[in-house]
């Protein structure tokens, strides 16, 4: 058996060729679930972008011209698969909806492919042997060769616009920066089409478009997982932890280890909101997830429930903690006086606790049942009396 032997002019081509199989392939994790349109579409992109300079680089290392004429004939089909697949991940980092008809782009293209394997289209892909031993299709200035182009030149123009268009209604730097790479790889991109079909070699500067996509790609789906990943794991309005995320938290400690469990709940909170308002109540309830954020240690954790309730993680706390913990937290949020930005008046916060304590293998949802229990017996024992709001000069 013969050596394989690459040429040296197509290994950018295997590199981002096989860079891009590995991503496909990374892309398979979000294949379902929150991220999964996004994954699927970045997939597709990835992928025919893959196959379409895998297919380049076999043709311009062909053994012997038959071969090079053989599989040019899919070139032109997988180019337009393969800007049909970047404009439409472009329209999704861009957030513009696409229809059902852009479906038929796709059936366009794969019917394309499909035929393009009768052997009566050889004739149409001349092809010429270039210095080195390369082989390329002479499409220059040809009827393909001008179809080719214009697929080329119409995607970057069209995702150039798109982000432009994007960045005017919502600046995102990441996405102006992906604009102005476009609109300055778009000369080199057609530059390159022209030289290559001319004179057989490869694309010369048009692979910073290619590995601009990979790129971009590959951010804009961590920016969409991290960004959901915050919308799930945080609560938009106090910044404290969500209920999800402190739940799917408590469970995962339970596995290995002991859990307190606090939850907590403004005493008279109606008050609060008819006496400032909903957004002073809003503030309020930031500022006191702040405060009893800074009271905790790095593996404790607050969760909002809901409303004025919070919840409150301990890792590895003992069953004789309850008092060490509810002294602690009561100090922190009634010790001192709220002023919120928003109203000049020191505000006094009582707060009702409830503690449980778990094992490892204990029940999450049971836990949280206990405490919510101890935290309305307090809340009882209290007096009714509306809070008092303290003015202070």
């Amino acid at each position: 058996m013969g050596r394989l032997t690459i040429p040296i002019a197509t290994l950018p081509l295997w590199v981002l060729a096989v860079a891009g199989l590995a991503m496909a392939g990374l892309l398979l994790v979000y294949w379902r679930g929150l991220w999964a349109q996004t994954a699927q579409v970045f997939f597709r992109t990835i992928l025919t972008t893959s196959v379409y300079l895998i297919i380049l680089a076999l043709i311009i290392g062909a053994p012997n011209a038959a071969a090079a004429a053989s599989l040019g004939r899919f070139l032109i089909p997988l180019e337009w698969l393969r800007a049909v697949a970047v404009s439409e991940a472009f329209l999704r980092i861009t957030n513009v909806r696409v229809g059902r008809w852009y479906r038929w782009l796709w059936f366009v293209g794969l019917a394309a492919l499909g035929v393009s394997g009768w052997p009566g289209w050889l004739p149409y892909y001349p092809v010429v042997h270039a210095a080195g031993g390369l082989y390329g299709l002479a499409l220059f200035l040809t009827p393909l060769g001008v179809v080719r182009d214009l697929i080329a030149g119409c995607q970057w123009t069209f995702i150039a616009a798109l982000l432009l268009r994007n960045y005017r209604l919502r600046p995102t730097h990441r996405h102006l920066v992906y604009a102005w790479t476009v609109v300055l790889t778009l000369p080199l991109v057609l530059g390159g089409l022209a030289w290559t079909a001319r004179h057989g070699t490869i694309y010369s500067m048009a692979w910073v478009g290619v590995a601009l996509l990979l790129v971009a790609l590959w951010v804009e789906l961590s920016a969409e997982v991290e960004n959901t990943y915050r919308g799930l794991s945080s609560d938009a309005l106090t910044d404290a932890h969500s209920r999800r995320y402190a739940l799917d938290y408590a469970q995962e400690i339970l596995h290995t280890q002991s859990l307190g469990i606090l939850y907590l709940d403004v005493d008279y909170f109606k008050s609060f909101n008819d006496a400032l308002g909903h957004e002073g109540g809003d503030s309020l309830l930031a500022a006191l997830a702040a405060r009893i954020g800074q009271t905790l240690g790095p593996d404790d954790i607050v969760g909002r429930m809901g409303g004025d309730e919070f919840l409150i993680m301990i890792p590895g706390a003992h069953r004789a903690d309850e008092r060490l913990w509810t002294n602690r937290i009561r100090r922190a949020v009634s010790g001192h006086a709220f002023a919120l930005d928003s109203d000049p008046a020191a505000i006094d916060v009582q707060v009702s606790l409830g503690w449980s304590f778990g094992e490892p293998g204990s029940d999450v949802r049971s836990l949280i049942r206990l405490a919510d229990q101890a935290m309305y017996d307090e809340k009882r024992l209290h007096h009714r009396e509306a809070p008092s709001v303290l003015l202070e000069g």
